[in-house]
């Protein structure tokens, strides 16, 4: 009898032992799925949740001002922010867009001229002499110089070119991640709640004080780089 129970009992152990496993399996068989769907766009989520947390003091005081209409306030701050990100960038690439056309225009038509450079020029210190000849033969023979510097040209175009590829390319990401951060602010306070318990979970009472941590570290690194690209505009 106590042989037939011992039976039982283990058989019960074994079971829940495989269920147990299968489910855990499951669990990471799904993890990983999740993963290889999102890792091309982990880089564009990761920036949206930074943006998200680095303006969030800013969002609450600005939903207060609106009656605590969180919606409103995101979708006021994203187009606030997509605005400040996509006028300028335009307004580059299309300044630059059209300096090219013209240039190759006037220089099809042989009416690009460089003016003589001013003797001073001469007089500057190592690289004075070396420029100032170019420039006098670019005000002279401008296709003379451009036969001269052709591989530097070529080189030159070639990563202007992919410099605003580049930039393209960081415009398209910012862009999507504001966009992300606008829906993130929205869900914040749940996001919040969740980072706290997860926290809390893994590293156990000092999860609350490293959740504050992280999001304070964030929020300082944001402003930094917010700071930095301010003082270069101006100065830009």
């Amino acid at each position: 009898m106590e042989h037939t129970e011992q039976h039982v009992r283990d058989e019960a152990y074994y079971t829940k032992t495989i269920s147990a496993s299968l489910r855990i399996g499951f669990v990471g068989l799904l993890i990983i799925l999740s993963y290889l769907i999102l890792k091309p766009f982990l880089v564009v989520i990761m920036w949206g949740i930074i943006i998200a947390v680095g303006i969030y003091p800013l969002f609450k005081k600005f939903a207060l001002l609106l009656g605590n209409r969180k919606k409103l306030a995101s979708i006021i701050i994203t187009i606030f922010a997509l605005a400040v990100l996509l006028i300028p960038s335009f307004l580059l690439m299309e300044s630059t867009v059209a300096g090219v056309q013209n240039l190759a225009v006037e220089l099809e038509k042989g009416t690009f001229n460089v003016p003589t450079p001013p003797e001073t020029v001469a007089s500057w210190p190592v690289l004075g002499g070396p420029i100032y000849e170019t420039w006098k033969l670019a005000s002279i023979n401008i296709e003379e110089v451009i036969k001269t510097f052709a591989p530097q040209i070529k080189e030159f175009a070639s990563s202007v070119l992919s410099g605003v590829i580049g930039l393209g390319a960081t415009v398209l990401l910012t862009l999507v991640s504001i966009l992300i951060a606008g829906a993130l602010m929205v869900k914040a306070e749940s996001a919040e709640i969740v980072a706290r318990k997860a926290f809390k979970i893994l590293i156990g009472k000092q999860g609350e004080g490293f959740t504050e941590l992280a999001g304070a570290t964030i929020r300082s690194v944001v402003q930094g780089v917010l700071g930095v690209a301010i003082i270069q505009a101006v100065v830009s």
